[in-house]
């Protein structure tokens, strides 16, 4: 299988080179720790034992960090190895791991596999969500190493696409010790392509444990950003392409029952920034961005441009009314709707929240949040939220109870997780 995975791969990389190309000489992308993808990884000093966790970008690593901090608090004696596929994660990984061994995860060809396990030297592995890689499967399962799939999720799209590679994956779901799910319904779709049943546990979604109740900074950044205490914040977080358009609408109509209120928009991708910041303009608003500076622009109304990196949450923590980007322009998906829930905000998506389909479940089935179809529904329910402080509060702390109620993942995960370890061959 390893010569056949390999020929499939470097067949996959000779389609694709002409794009890999293009985006290495003109974005600069994957230039960068080339050797590593190849397997020289930086050595692990010591023999000491080693939890390798592996989260192919930011997202999946920020999520990972409930439960390297549970399992470090048990085994403060381990080594913990962080690695990561993209350099957004990688530059986070630098900062949230700081004391971890942070590696760039390699190719999945078996000399690059071979030559990062016997320089990494893992007694554990853990792969965030999907990240099945055959050769590193079956070269762990060959050295005895134990691999477990945590806050495991498999899309719909992710699904058809493994049922149509089934009988190449299922020998690789048997060398995964313990697939730990974040639903029943994600239950039944690993099981339905090969993973053994008897391997897979629901143990609920990591990014429950992982969002904070409470985010320091806020009464600072209201301050940085000029809002009065008597104002009201919407902030439009995570928004993607179209949406901003919607959102400045919303808020000129809104501005003429709600005087005081504010809108902040944070896009989700960060090369949007310059972008959304003209648009912001041209639609005839003055422009105050997180960055610094200045209020820009002739119009005469503010609306406050979040770019920078890691301030979401704090934003969220700010507002009076928060909507949820992503989710209301196809193609869409949603964005994380546990960080301003479990923050006690009022939040409100759009109709296409398919990555957050459970969250949303939760939340609505308590009436704990508000979901829209288009516009003249969002600019509804933000005046019924802004005009009545009262059920915006009440509303917040439902979405809170929702969010603590769903907590707990990481201590079942690591219970799994000592368990694999007490049953492997030569357990530490």
């Amino acid at each position: 299988m390893s010569l056949i995975w390999d020929v499939l791969y470097l067949f996959g990389l000779f389609l694709v080179f002409p794009v890999l190309l293009f985006r290495m000489l003109v974005h600069g992308k994957y230039r960068s720790r080339l050797l590593e993808r190849f397997g020289a990884v930086p050595r692990r000093r010591g023999d000491r034992a080693c939890l390798w966790v592996h989260g192919v970008s930011v997202g999946e690593l920020l999520a990972s960090r409930t439960i390297v901090a549970a399992f470090r608090r048990r085994h403060p004696d381990w080594d913990v190895v962080i690695s990561t596929t993209t350099d957004t994660g990688y530059a986070a990984a630098l900062t949230t791991f700081a004391d971890c061994h942070v590696i760039t995860f390699p190719l999945d060809f078996t000399g690059a596999i071979t030559r990062s396990l016997s320089r990494v030297r893992p007694s554990l592995v853990v792969l965030m969500e999907l990240e099945l890689w055959p050769n590193f499967v079956r070269l762990c399962a060959r050295r005895r190493v134990p691999v477990v799939i945590a806050n495991g999720r498999l899309s719909e799209r992710g699904h058809r696409l493994q049922k149509m590679l089934g009988f190449v994956l299922s020998g690789s779901y048997r060398g995964i010790a313990r697939v730990c799910v974040q639903t029943e319904e994600y239950a039944r779709r690993f099981a339905d392509v090969g993973a053994p049943p008897g391997r897979i546990v629901v143990t609920g979604s990591l990014k429950y444990d992982a969002v904070p109740d409470e985010v320091p900074g806020v009464d600072g950044l209201r301050r940085d950003l000029g809002i009065a205490e008597d104002e009201k914040l919407i902030v439009a977080g995570s928004t993607f392409a179209g949406e901003e358009d919607i959102l400045l609408d919303v808020y000129s109509r809104l501005k003429g029952d709600h005087p005081t209120v504010r809108l902040a928009v944070v896009p989700r991708h960060p090369e949007r920034f310059d972008t959304v910041c003209s648009l912001i303009r041209r639609r005839g608003f003055r422009v105050l961005r997180r960055s610094g500076g200045k209020p820009s622009g002739s119009g005469a109304d503010v609306v406050i441009l979040g770019d920078t990196m890691g301030e979401l949450v704090c934003f969220y923590a700010a507002a009076s009314v928060v909507f949820v980007g992503k989710s209301l322009v196809r193609p869409g998906g949603g964005q994380n709707l546990i960080e301003p829930a479990a923050l006690g905000r009022a939040v409100v998506f759009g109709p296409y929240v398919a990555n957050f389909s459970e969250t949303r479940d939760l939340l609505l089935a308590r009436d704990a949040a508000v979901q829209v179809a288009d516009a003249n529904e969002l600019a509804t329910a933000m005046g019924r939220l802004l005009a009545d402080e009262k059920a915006s509060a009440d509303m917040g702390e439902r979405a809170a109870a929702v969010i603590r109620t769903a907590r707990g993942a990481t201590d079942r995960t690591v219970d799994i997780l000592e368990q694999v370890l007490a049953s492997a061959p030569g357990s530490v």
